[in-house]
């Protein structure tokens, strides 16, 4: 017959696997770059990628998300993303999909800041100054970069053999 079952007996104590609702009891999402930041951490690259393209911004209370989806978008996206928001948080989340226009999508305000940023850097004089002396240079990408001080172990370029 089956092998006893005698280590199965006693009722699993209450360790179960911690839930998100544990491991981050306070989450605040005031906005679907929250929420896609919040997927990213729990490793829900999927999820993630909808809610940066496919939901554009309505409205954004607390426990309710009101989007407008772009046509690509699949219909149980709401659903699941309502769900997965109450399972992490371990509040109820409700996502709606309304009717109206709806902000951009994240992914079109990264798109259109970086672009903005290309812009502002053609108009920079000095930047401006260098495309005229290089024809036919254009500006590919705009790095804001924190000033801090020089660091001291910055590694010197090592461009030219030091022996002879």
């Amino acid at each position: 017959g089956p092998p006893p079952r005698e280590p199965m007996r006693q009722p699993a104590p209450a360790q179960r696997p911690e839930t998100a609702a544990d491991a981050a009891p306070a989450v605040t999402l005031t906005s679907l770059g929250d929420v896609a930041a919040l997927a990213e951490q729990m490793r829900a690259p999927k999820l993630k990628f909808a809610v940066e393209r496919q939901m554009r911004p309505v409205r954004f209370e607390p426990g309710r998300i009101e989007v407008a989806m772009m046509p690509n978008a699949p219909v149980t996206l709401a659903g699941e993303l309502g769900t997965r928001l109450t399972d992490w948080t371990g509040t109820r989340w409700l996502v709606v999909v309304s009717s109206e226009e709806g902000g951009e999508t994240i992914y079109e305000g990264q798109t259109r800041s970086a672009e903005e940023r290309l812009a502002n850097a053609a108009a920079d004089p000095i930047v401006a100054a260098v495309l005229n002396h290089f024809p036919g240079a254009e500006i590919v990408d705009v790095r804001i970069t924190e000033t801090e001080e020089p660091s001291l172990e910055a590694p010197l370029p090592d461009d030219e053999p030091e022996e002879e």
